[in-house]
């Protein structure tokens, strides 16, 4: 392995440490994991596809939540505490080091996210067969590939939203600030980015590129549920990466810039 990439290494191993070793990440891990198996509790009776929906509803705020509760003060730390000046005095560059934080950052995330929704599948597999004869009149009752789906695309989802915390996480010059900033994320994403583009009219495929939350949601409803036969996929897609790529840009830009 050359010595970017044991350096790379390193960063994401201490990220996933500092993440799952503190008191802090356990609370927000273990509230999550929580939320997404008491709702899939109480929806499994009604079959994977409406658990799914049910869950979709809590992961638009939690995915958000958590991303930015676990990843808020991550570079922000490192750049007041002078481990990022360490590790730039050894040679190890801005792009190396955020690619490790990110890397770090979307494992634990993704983790916790995708782990306690397999967990739901699996509750929801065993909840379903209550003797409730209406329920066996609809295919999604006993078909996994809505649960399937809104694992894999809850992941994708993080990875956007790891993009802009980290680019929270280098702007903010404080604590303080960073807090601030996360409650700022969060409601953009969650409300503000979707609100903005109801109000301006701006058509679905526009606002799913503009907001990462409408992105998710059309992704779940389009192809993961079923519900929607017409959804801008590749519009959602094309804003998720667009995102992502903007943020750790603009990132590694501001990181590169400072002393």
């Amino acid at each position: 392995m050359s010595r970017r990439g044991r350096a790379q290494l390193a960063i994401v191993r201490r990220e996933i440490r500092s993440l799952v070793g503190s008191p802090t990440g356990w609370v927000v891990m273990g509230g999550a994991v929580a939320a997404v198996l008491g709702i899939a509790t109480l929806s499994a009776p009604g079959g994977y596809q409406a658990t799914a929906v049910d869950l979709l509803v809590v992961l638009e705020v939690l995915v958000p939540a958590v991303g930015v509760a676990l990843g808020y003060r991550a570079v922000l730390h490192d750049r007041l505490s002078g481990e990022w000046a360490v590790h730039r005095a050894m040679g190890v560059r801005p792009r190396t080091y955020l690619q490790g934080v990110f890397i770090g950052q979307v494992t634990v995330v993704g983790l916790v996210i995708g782990g306690s929704l397999t967990v739901a599948t699996a509750i929801v597999a065993a909840g379903r067969a209550r003797p409730v004869a209406f329920l066996a009149s609809s295919p999604a009752v006993a078909d996994p590939t809505a649960m399937l789906w809104l694992v894999g695309l809850s992941i994708g989802y993080v990875v956007p939203i790891v993009a802009l915390v980290m680019l929270l996480s280098v702007w903010a010059q404080r604590r303080r600030d960073a807090i601030v900033g996360a409650v700022v994320v969060v409601g953009l994403v969650v409300i503000g980015l979707d609100a903005a583009a109801i109000v301006t009219a701006v058509p679905l495929p526009v606002m799913v590129v503009l907001s990462p939350g409408a992105g998710y949601r059309t992704l779940v409803l389009t192809v993961g549920v079923g519900l929607s036969a017409q959804g801008p996929v590749t519009a959602a897609l094309l804003g998720w990466a667009t995102w992502t790529l903007v943020a750790v840009g603009v990132t590694l830009r501001r990181l590169g810039a400072r002393p």
